[in-house]
């Protein structure tokens, strides 16, 4: 008498893939990678690898169903959407939760001081990266560089700036006279 199977067992191939807590069926880590029997049958029916950026849907939600025809690849950001849109519709007092929580943390970890380091840091890297860009004045036409989130408005110089205020707006620029008497 053999040991008693505590998980569900499936074979392709020749290879034998156990079915674990979150439903999927892997194969022996040591004899053979500890693969997924999924993206296993998608890769042998297909003929190809999955792409990095992308996973393997179950298309009727039964991870233990591994036929071809219940297989389809998608983008990683596309199943994902997929499933909370399917949850939002299911279970949504149960995401709402969620979400407050998600939101609750966030507040924290950002107020932290470990967020307000990785700001401070991911700040000045966002930085470093950019590149000054050349713009002509609206005004004199003159070239000047500048930052693309900081283009001055068109300007290259605060007094031609003020000069297009002037010339948009004559009233305001001339100087108040007392009145007569």
């Amino acid at each position: 008498m053999g040991r008693p199977r505590i998980h569900e067992v499936q074979e392709f191939l020749g290879i034998r893939y156990y079915q674990k807590p979150g439903g999927y069926y892997k194969s022996d880590w040591l004899k053979h990678g500890g693969k997924l029997m999924h993206r296993m049958v998608w890769e042998h029916t297909s003929g190809r690898p999955v792409p990095k950026g992308y996973c393997i849907h179950h298309l009727n939600g039964d991870r233990g169903d591994n036929r071809p025809e219940n297989l389809c690849i998608l983008a990683v950001s596309t199943h994902g959407q997929y499933h909370v849109r399917k949850n939002i519709k299911e279970i949504p007092e149960q995401m709402a939760r969620g979400i407050r929580a998600a939101r609750e943390a966030a507040k924290k970890w950002h107020g932290s001081a470990e967020g307000k380091d990785w700001h401070r840091d991911h700040g000045r890297e966002s930085w470093k990266r950019q590149r000054k860009q050349k713009y002509a004045c609206t005004v004199c036409g003159k070239d000047y560089w500048t930052y693309p989130q900081s283009r001055k408005r068109g300007f290259c110089s605060p007094a031609c700036q003020q000069r297009m205020r002037r010339k948009e707006h004559p009233a305001s620029s001339q100087k108040a006279t007392a009145p007569e008497a």
